[in-house]
């Protein structure tokens, strides 16, 4: 009777831990809580470098106009809000000197990157009125651009420049010559023509031997040489004398 009820006993217990190994195979897992992302850290500001004591540097970084007499600064026209419109100049410490007239510039034409300078008032100091030999004008540029030379109303083709059988430029009467580029910027002063004849040619030389770089390689055996300008370049002749 007692092993029965041994047996049952035990039966029993393998019939609670069968059951409690199916209810726990059954039971979902419970599935982990998402972790939190980590909030971004702030970018750091980026350092403002500190301000160039150059005016034209200054000038450039408020987009400034640049006021020009020729191709030298007489001032600077303000577009920062707080001094709009105000000419300033640059005093011998780099410190700008505002408030010196209310200007603006005046557009000559739609398609033109030029303006002309105009003021309500006119600044009365700080700018050398007697010096100014051209009107005055605004660029955006920092500087102002360098002016080429310019032929005088005067100037009558004096002699054409040659190089063997090649043009290489005219000389004037001015004793300004252009070489063939045609740029105002290349032009020499202070050139002459030797006088030629008797069988010898007219030599062209400039004062600065090195800027008659532009009219071509200088070769003692094939010099540069002038005829008149109705001839040809292997003519040879000599220049008329004035």
């Amino acid at each position: 009777m007692r092993t029965w009820h041994s047996i049952c006993i035990i039966a029993w217990c393998f019939l609670l831990l069968a059951s409690y190994t199916v209810s726990k195979e059954n039971t979902p897992e419970p599935k982990p809580e998402p972790k939190p992302k980590p909030e971004p850290k702030p970018k750091p500001e980026p350092t403002k470098p500190a301000p160039d004591p150059n005016p034209e540097i200054i000038a450039r970084n408020n987009m400034d106009m640049t006021v020009c007499a020729g191709e030298d600064v007489i001032g600077y026209i303000s577009n920062k809000q707080d001094s709009w419109a105000q000419f300033y100049v640059f005093d011998e410490q780099g410190n700008p000197t505002p408030g010196l007239g209310t200007c603006g510039c005046a557009p000559v034409g739609a398609s033109m990157d030029l303006w002309l300078w105009s003021c309500a008032e006119w600044p009365q100091q700080h700018v050398d009125w007697k010096g100014i030999k051209t009107i005055p004008y605004c660029t955006r540029m920092t500087t102002c651009p360098p002016f080429g030379q310019r032929l005088t109303m005067d100037a009558m083709q004096r002699a054409k420049i040659c190089q063997g059988s090649q043009e290489v430029g005219l000389l004037y009467s001015t004793g300004q010559a252009m070489p063939n580029s045609g740029k105002s910027k290349d032009m020499v002063a202070q050139c002459s023509c030797s006088t030629g004849g008797n069988g010898k040619p007219s030599i062209f030389s400039c004062e600065d031997a090195t800027a008659m770089k532009v009219f071509g390689k200088d070769d003692k055996s094939n010099p540069f040489v002038c005829v008149t300008p109705q001839q040809a370049c292997d003519a040879g002749s000599e220049i008329p004398k004035s």
